[in-house]
C-alpha cells in the first residue's frame, strides 16, 4: 500500500514540475524577445527575415513572431531573397551557416542578428559564427547572447584591428540589456559600417585596368605602380583615405588586346572578383559591358560617350549652291532680309514727310534703290532730308561689311578647293564602304542596344572584332589606308589621335561629335554584398561633393578641342554683331531725327512771327 502511495506522489511530482517548467518558459524568454523587439524598432528595416527550419526548431521563434510588429517573412533555404532587411537568426551549438550564407544573394545594406539563448550560448560558439560571416565579408553582424544567469549581452566583431587583418577575432562586447529600463546600457551603434572604414594598413588585393586618358596605370618597379586619370587619382585617394594597402596583381591594358583583353578585358577582372582572387578592381567600367551577376559597381561618375573615328573629310563634296549660301549661317542670312525690308519701310515712311518726295515716289524705284544701296552701287540721287540722310550713312557702312564679308568668303572659293564634308552620323557610316571594327568590349556595348535602334542593329552586323594587337595601328590606318571606322569611347579616341604623332603619322581621324550610345561608368567594381561597397561610395560622394573630381577632370578634359577643326567657319551673328550694331544704331539716330523735326516744325507753326511793313505816315490798327 505504501508502494502504491509513493508512486502516486511520484508521478504526481513528476507532473507538477513539468507543468512549472511548461509555464516558466515564456518568462525566461521575455527579456530576449523585448529586447530583439527593441532592436528591430531601432532600426526599423523594411522587412525581418526568419529561416524556415529555424522557426520549426526553436521554440523562442513562434514567440518572437506574435509580437513582432514590422513585416515579417519565412524563408525556405532554397529561395533566398537579395532584399535589404533585417535577418534574425537563431544559433545552434554545432551548427555552421556557410551552406546557408552561400546560397544567398547577400545585399550590402541588410544586417545580421543571430540570437543565442542557453544552453547553446558559448562564447566560442558565437566566434565559430563570425569567422562563417567574415568568410563572405559580411560585417554588419550582432549577436545577442543569453548568459547562464540571465544577463544578456550585444557582441559583434572586428575584421581590421591593430594587431590583425581580414580575421573575425575574438567576440568583442559591445552593450549589455538593463531588464529594469527595458533598453541599452551604451546605446552603442550595433550593426556600424565603420568596421572597414580603417583597415590598419592591411594588404588588399586589386587589378585595375589601363584606359588613358582617364584611367592610367604605370609599373614603376617590381611591386610599384604609378596612378594616374580620374580612376587612377580616385583609387589612390580611397586607399589613403580607408588606410589600406593595395597589392596590385593584374594590369589589362586597353590599348593592347592581349588575351585577356581579346577575350572582354574587364570580364577578366570580373572573373577573378567574384572568384575571390581580388577584392577592388579600379579603372574605368562600364554597366554595359562590365555588368555579370555577382558584381557590383561603386558610384557612377559620369556617362561615357561612345561614337565612331573615321577618316577625316571622307564624305561627300557638298553641290555648288551650297558654297554660296554656307557663307553665313542661317539666322544671319535671316537678319539680312530682315534689315532690307526694314530699309524699304524706313526710306518710304520718310519720303512721305520729306520735302522732296518725288526721290521715292516709285515703289519699285525704291525696292531697287535699296538693293543697290547695299550692293555698294553709286547713288546720285540727293536728298535734304536730314533723318533720311542720317539712315542713309549707316546703312551704307553696315552694307559695306556684310557685303565685304560675304565677297572675301566668296573669294576663296576660285583659290581654295572645295572641303569635303565630314561623316557625322549613323547614316553615313552605315551608307559608307568602311569596315566597321572595334575592341570585344564595344562588340557587347553595340549589342546591347541593338533592340532599340534598327541602325545599331545593322551596325552589328558588320561589326567586325579587332584581334589582338595594339590599337595605335588602328587609328593609323583609319587615317592612311582611309577604309575603317572604329568604334570606341569618345575620349579613348581624342587621345588615341594624339599619340599618332609617335607613329610619325602625318593628319589625323576625325572623332565624330555626337554619341550614338551613353551609359553610366564607374570607376571601381567589387562583390556584391562586399562590405567595403559602402565606405568607398561615401568617398567618391565626398570627393563629387567637394568639387576634387570635377577638378581633376577640368585638368584632363583638354582632349575635347583637339579632335581638328575646318579651315572655313560660317560667319555667325557673333562675328557681324559691329555690322548689326552699326545698322540698329543708325536706325535710331534717324528715328531720333524724324522725331525732332516732326516736333520743331508744330512748334514754329504755333508761334510763326509775322513781318509787318508800315508805310510813311502811316499806323497800324486793328480792325
Amino acid at each position: 500500500m505504501m508502494y502504491k502511495v509513493l508512486l502516486c506522489l511520484g508521478f504526481l511530482y513528476s507532473f507538477v514540475r513539468s507543468e512549472i517548467k511548461i509555464t516558466s518558459t515564456p518568462k525566461n524568454y521575455s527579456d530576449v524577445i523585448e529586447c530583439i523587439s527593441a532592436i528591430i524598432s531601432t532600426y526599423k528595416k523594411h522587412n525581418v527575415f526568419l529561416l524556415a527550419d529555424e522557426v520549426d526548431r526553436v521554440e523562442i521563434a513562434n514567440d518572437i513572431l506574435e509580437v513582432l510588429q514590422e513585416p515579417r517573412t519565412i524563408l525556405n533555404p532554397d529561395n533566398f531573397t537579395s532584399t535589404e532587411g533585417l535577418y534574425l537568426f537563431f544559433g545552434m551549438r554545432g551548427y555552421s551557416y556557410i551552406d546557408v550564407l552561400h546560397k544567398m544573394k547577400i545585399n550590402y545594406r541588410s544586417q545580421f542578428l543571430i540570437v543565442w539563448t542557453q544552453p547553446d550560448a558559448r562564447l566560442i560558439e558565437v566566434q565559430k559564427t563570425f569567422d562563417d560571416f567574415w568568410g563572405f565579408e559580411i560585417v554588419k553582424v550582432a549577436s545577442l547572447v543569453e548568459m547562464k544567469y540571465g544577463s544578456i549581452f550585444l557582441y559583434t566583431y572586428y575584421p581590421y584591428t591593430a594587431t590583425r587583418c581580414s580575421d573575425a577575432g575574438p567576440p568583442i562586447l559591445l552593450d549589455s540589456w538593463d531588464t529594469k529600463t527595458k533598453s541599452f546600457l551604451k546605446k552603442a551603434d550595433i550593426f556600424a559600417s565603420k568596421k572597414v572604414s580603417n583597415l590598419q594598413k592591411c594588404n588588399l588585393l586589386c587589378s585595375g585596368t589601363h584606359n588613358p586618358p582617364d584611367s592610367i596605370v604605370i609599373k614603376n618597379g617590381e611591386n610599384e605602380y604609378e596612378f594616374g586619370g580620374i580612376g587612377g587619382m580616385i583609387f589612390k585617394f580611397t586607399a589613403n583615405h580607408l588606410n589600406f594597402t593595395p597589392v596590385v596583381t593584374r594590369i589589362s591594358d586597353t590599348t593592347n588586346s592581349y588575351e585577356g583583353a581579346y577575350s572582354n578585358d574587364t570580364s577578366v577582372l570580373g572573373k577573378d572578383i567574384l572568384t575571390r582572387k581580388i577584392d577592388i578592381g579600379f579603372g574605368k567600367f562600364s554597366t554595359a559591358s562590365d555588368m555579370s551577376d555577382g558584381i557590383s559597381f561603386a558610384k557612377e561618375l559620369e556617362m561615357d560617350c561612345f561614337t565612331w573615328a573615321v577618316p577625316w573629310r571622307a564624305g561627300d563634296s557638298p553641290p555648288v549652291w551650297k558654297k554660296y549660301v554656307d557663307e553665313f549661317y542661317s539666322e544671319v542670312w535671316m537678319l539680312i532680309f530682315v534689315s532690307l525690308f526694314v530699309a524699304f519701310l524706313v526710306l518710304y515712311h520718310l519720303s512721305l514727310f520729306a520735302e522732296d518726295k518725288k526721290h521715292f515716289k516709285d515703289t519699285a524705284f525704291l525696292m531697287i534703290f535699296v538693293f543697290s544701296t547695299f550692293l555698294g552701287s553709286a547713288i546720285k540721287l540727293i536728298t535734304r532730308s536730314t533723318p533720311t540722310r542720317s539712315f542713309l550713312t549707316f546703312w551704307l557702312l553696315y552694307s559695306f561689311v556684310i557685303v565685304t564679308a560675304y565677297q572675301a568668303a566668296l573669294g576663296s572659293i576660285v583659290t581654295i578647293p572645295a572641303e569635303i564634308l565630314n561623316l557625322d552620323s549613323v547614316t553615313d557610316v552605315l551608307n559608307s564602304k568602311f569596315s566597321i571594327t572595334g575592341s570585344p568590349q564595344m562588340y557587347y556595348v553595340l549589342n546591347s542596344s541593338s533592340s532599340t535602334n534598327p541602325n545599331i542593329r545593322e551596325l552589328v552586323k558588320r561589326f567586325e572584332v579587332l584581334p589582338p594587337g595594339d590599337f595605335l595601328p588602328v587609328m593609323k590606318r583609319v587615317v592612311t589606308d582611309r577604309d575603317v571606322a572604329v568604334f570606341a569611347e569618345k575620349r579613348f579616341l581624342l587621345y588615341s589621335n594624339t599619340q599618332l604623332k609617335d607613329l610619325n603619322v602625318t593628319g589625323s581621324v576625325h572623332v565624330m561629335p555626337e554619341c550614338l550610345i551613353k551609359l553610366p561608368s564607374s570607376p571601381m567594381l567589387l562583390r556584391s554584398g562586399s562590405p567595403y561597397q559602402i565606405p568607398i561610395d561615401q568617398t567618391i560622394t565626398r570627393l563629387l561633393e567637394s568639387g576634387i573630381i570635377a577638378h581633376w577632370s577640368a585638368l584632363d578634359h583638354s582632349l575635347e578641342n583637339q579632335s581638328g577643326r575646318s579651315a572655313f567657319s560660317e560667319l555667325d551673328f557673333i562675328t557681324l554683331r559691329g555690322a548689326f550694331s552699326v545698322w540698329l544704331f543708325g536706325n535710331s539716330l534717324a528715328l531720333l531725327c524724324f522725331l525732332f523735326e516732326v516736333f520743331t516744325e508744330k512748334w514754329f507753326k504755333k508761334y510763326e512771327v509775322v513781318d509787318v511793313k508800315i508805310g510813311p505816315n502811316q499806323l497800324p490798327y486793328l480792325n
